[in-house]
């Protein structure tokens, strides 16, 4: 397994608020990636309140995860207002739940093997490359804007060529991330696997 210095990412105390939420549903794909490549260090864009990631971490004892995320319960609350579907029951918990302190202290007992990087996505897949690290997979489920997915992606690829990408929310609902994952996947020559609603995109073969 590999490991990576985290200590100075962390607070000196679990803080001690967690909060569990239902978000993560990317079981379908987690299997599948994980069944079928070597994984050993899992880049995550967008970790909510760290459903996805703690179904990692009990799924697999030996990879290592780099976290990436704002944790601003202000920005997903008014980004959430100008989604077209349903999200009081997000927004609840939005207001009363940290978005940072619970993720620390949902995988508290795991910190050894999760990079928490505090920023936006894009800065921290630059932070990720600076500190050497190489992930395996990069599985994007940020903003879900047209705009930042299509970042998201073209960052990832530029940084990080030999990572397979995949994500969440190739849904209607999320009218911005099936266009940039579209557009993507023919500008550079992939194909697009679809496991419900989450994306996985693989080399063509040439």
């Amino acid at each position: 397994m590999k490991i990576y210095n985290t200590k100075n990412y962390y607070p000196t105390k679990n803080p001690l608020k967690g909060h569990e939420s239902n978000m993560f549903n990317g079981q379908i794909l987690f299997d599948y990636l994980f069944s079928n490549f070597s994984i050993e260090v899992f880049c995550e864009v967008g970790c909510y309140y760290g459903s996805g990631v703690r179904y990692l971490l009990d799924y697999n004892k030996d990879v290592f995860i780099c976290a990436i995320d704002l944790w601003d319960n202000e920005f997903l609350i008014n980004l959430y207002e100008k989604l077209s579907f349903d999200t009081s029951t997000y927004e609840t918990e939005l207001r009363n739940y940290p978005l940072f302190d619970a993720f620390i202290s949902n995988i508290w007992n795991d910190k050894h093997r999760v990079l928490p990087l505090k920023m936006n996505s894009i800065d921290g897949l630059n932070a990720i490359k600076k500190l050497k690290i190489n992930p395996d997979v990069i599985y994007i489920d940020s903003s879900h804007t047209y705009e930042d997915t299509k970042e998201e992606l073209n960052e990832s690829c530029k940084l990080f060529p030999d990572s397979i990408l995949c994500g969440d929310d190739y849904d209607p609902n999320y009218g911005g991330v099936a266009p940039a994952v579209n557009e993507f996947t023919e500008t550079h020559n992939f194909d697009l696997k679809i496991f419900k609603n989450q994306w996985l995109l693989l080399q063509r073969e040439k």
